[in-house]
């Protein structure tokens, strides 16, 4: 949408008709204060009002035209049209007549609000208000006209966020099926197959304890998690709450370095804090088993039982050689020549022997034992024993039996073994668990310390923002206290909501695990099927609302991206920050400058602030492109008031970079004297217009007061 002209008939200060015709890019309307910049504003502002009232305000007309009036004479009119280009070539007036009866009172008649339209090559008349809110309804005007300074602030309303969701997002499409307090259609019917599901379940006839055991437990899980719920939206309700008065706070106290080094100091001693919280290993209870804590002290334990298993072993092969000897096994009698016992099959064990033949060396002597040798021939004999003692196989010969039928000693060697081999972690136990509780408990301490460091920041910070108010000595304390206590509410109710929030998935799946094991088991089919019916739309229900928040979440990233874009060429040469749009629980939102480390710029100077706020509109004025596909016409009333010289001609480069309509009335380009300031219009691009009341007027007098309008610069 592009204005092309604008006609003002009798408004006000605005005398007769005036015609003005407007540039697609930026246009200035330069006036000193009375000179008629703020009507201007209005008269557009009035032809944008779509109300159903009859706007015949007496306090709209010219006192100049009133004051040339004669009782019972010819009427007069108000009137504010506007040719534009959307789709076509549109028009639209408001207008209504006032004259003044045979006793001289005032009276207004004849109130219109007409439009035409093309058609084809016909000019067809249309109902004007219809045709303004087609082609730029009531959503779009309200983020393109702005009075003041004070007035950009589009996020000061609690639902100014969620009308913008809904107004430039696909987010409104999910409210008919979810909207957050159980009025959407996929909420209410989990309620109701809720109600429906514990209905069917208190009358179903269980068949086994089992599936009477899982329909307590649903009801109970289901009463947990309605508490959970109730508990959480309190606890945010809380949050939104102090967070809110907290802010307020922080955004109205005296902008200063120490307020931005305490703030730096929070963030890094919270970094430190986290890290150091992050390297506290203290699951002692886990290291019991994983790390083999719980082995602790048993030396003496495996000393006795490496003891006893030997002692067991010894005595086995006593008796094997007794029998043998009554056997009159001779090689048996060879073996025992020396007077030494035998080895045990299994030691050394079958991968040793197969390496030590490979090898033709005995690695329990140390001595080499070629092929064919006998030391080499023993370890042939030795590996087939410890084969045969493994497979479980004996010599043929029917006589020869064996004293011990089973192999418990060679289970009772393989513990002993496996023992060995932790016996030198175990005795580094003692050293490796005191070191770490040593440990632990240090890093605890320290992030103890770091934590009364942050309290101490915090408390200073408070202190700070509390004399940054102006007030009194008591009413200083009194703020301080507040701060002080808001903190800590705001605190306990995040750190409230986040365990809830924890306990609610923790109830919400525990809930759907229950209840598909009873549907799996459930001989009655009305409670299986409520069962699974509210399961089911449990899951659309979620799957709604992630889609919702991550619809909203989208949004808000694209609209932060396009502002941060506009901030940049505002402020070419200035700090400005990174622009941070903060959901709130409640749908609400603020917005907030940063640092590049994250510090929150907490008092920015008026133009800075200002310079936030129109970036923001910029963006939304993109998105409605987008989202129109069509672009919209921005209008301010004294925007910049607060510019200082340098950052007013940086405003002003930046503006007409901007490839959009943009209407701006400004007391801008003048001098002290009032006069027009021609070396500085001479660098500013677009179209500049004059506005000066007319110089037969009487300052005095309303009847004598005629704003004029002169075009006295065009620059593309």
């Amino acid at each position: 949408m592009k204005i092309k002209n604008i006609s003002i008939k009798n408004f006000r200060s605005y005398y007769g008709t005036h015609t003005i015709e407007l540039y697609e890019g930026l246009n200035i309307f330069i006036g000193d204060n009375g000179d008629g910049k703020s009507t201007l504003f209005d008269s557009l502002n009035w032809l944008f009002d779509t109300t159903l009232t009859e706007q015949k305000n007496e306090r709209l007309i010219s006192k100049k035209c009133l004051a040339h009036l004669v009782s019972g004479g010819d009427a007069e009119s108000v009137s504010v049209s506007m040719t534009f280009e959307h789709d076509g070539e549109k028009y639209i007036e408001k207008s209504f007549d006032f004259f003044l009866d045979a006793n001289g009172n005032l009276k207004t008649a004849n109130y219109q609000f007409v439009g035409y339209e093309e058609y084809g090559s016909e000019r067809q008349r249309v109902d004007g208000r219809r045709l303004l809110d087609r082609c730029f309804d009531a959503s779009i005007r309200q983020y393109c006209l702005f009075k003041g300074e004070e007035k950009l602030d589009i996020f000061n309303t609690d639902n100014a966020l969620q009308y913008l969701v809904n107004t430039f997002s696909e987010v409104h499409d999910f409210d008919m099926f979810y909207t957050g307090d159980e009025e959407g259609f996929t909420e209410f019917a989990v309620q109701n197959a809720k109600r429906a599901r514990d209905v069917a379940i208190k009358n179903a006839n269980a068949t086994t304890q089992k599936e009477r055991d899982l329909n307590t437990a649903i009801g109970e899980i289901s009463r947990q998690l309605t508490s959970v719920e109730r508990d959480l939206k309190d606890a945010e309700n809380n949050y939104n709450k102090y967070d809110k008065l907290l802010t307020d706070i922080e955004s109205h106290a005296e902008a200063s370095e120490d307020l931005r080094r305490i703030n730096d100091r929070i963030k890094n001693l919270k970094e430190r804090k986290e890290n150091t919280e992050l390297k506290i290993d203290d699951a002692y209870s886990k290291k019991l088993l994983d790390d083999y804590w719980i082995m602790c002290g048993m030396s003496p334990v495996i000393e006795l039982f490496s003891e006893k298993t030997n002692a067991f072993i010894k005595e086995k092969q006593k008796l094997e050689i007794k029998e043998a000897e009554k056997k009159g096994k001779k090689e048996a009698i060879k073996e025992i020549a020396a007077g030494v016992l035998p080895l045990d099959p299994l030691i050394p064990d079958r991968k040793s022997m197969e390496n030590m033949i490979h090898d033709e060396f005995c690695k329990v002597c140390g001595r080499p034992a070629p092929k064919g040798s006998d030391p080499y021939n023993f370890m042939v004999q030795k590996l087939q024993s410890l084969l045969d003692s493994i497979s479980g196989e004996v010599p043929n010969d029917e006589e020869d039996s064996n004293l011990f039928t089973n192999n418990y000693s060679v289970e009772l060697q393989q513990i002993l073994r496996n023992v060995d081999y932790m016996t030198m972690r175990i005795n580094g136990l003692q050293n490796e668990i005191s070191g770490s509780v040593k440990e632990n408990n240090r890093l605890k301490m320290l992030a103890k310390n770091f934590q009364r460091s942050i309290d101490d920041a915090i408390d200073e910070k408070n202190k700070l923002l509390s004399k940054n108010n102006n007030i009194t000595e008591e009413e200083l304390d009194t703020d301080y206290k507040n701060i002080s206590n808001w903190n800590k509410y705001r605190n306990d109710a995040d750190h409230s909501r986040e365990k809830l929030k924890i306990r609610k998935k923790e109830l919400n799946d525990k809930l759907t695990e229950l209840q598909s094991e009873l549907a799996g088991i459930s001989k009655d089919d009305k409670s299986k099927t409520a069962v699974l019916v509210h399961q089911a739309l449990q899951y659309i229900c979620s799957a709604f609302a992630y889609a919702k928040q991550k619809n909203t979440r989208n949004f808000i990233e694209l609209l932060t991206t396009h502002a941060n874009g506009y901030l940049k060429k505002l402020n070419v040469d200035d700090f400005h920050g990174v622009i941070q749009i903060i959901e709130r629980a409640n749908g609400a939102a603020r917005l907030q400058l940063v640092d590049n480390d994250g510090t929150i710029v907490t008092n920015p100077n008026t133009a800075l602030e200002t310079s936030k706020f129109m970036s923001v509109l910029f963006a939304i004025s993109d998105l409605t492109t987008l989202k129109r596909e069509n672009d919209y016409p921005l209008i301010f009333d004294a925007p910049t008031s607060s510019f200082g010289p340098q950052k007013e001609r940086d405003f002003y480069a930046a503006i007409s970079s901007v490839n959009k309509q943009c209407i701006i009335a400004t007391k801008s380009f003048l001098k002290e004297d009032g006069s027009l300031d021609m070396p500085k219009i001479e660098h500013q691009k677009g179209k500049i217009f004059r506005l000066s009341l007319n110089p037969d007027c009487d300052l005095e007098k309303m009847s004598t007061i005629q704003t004029n309008i002169e075009p006295i610069k065009m620059n593309i």
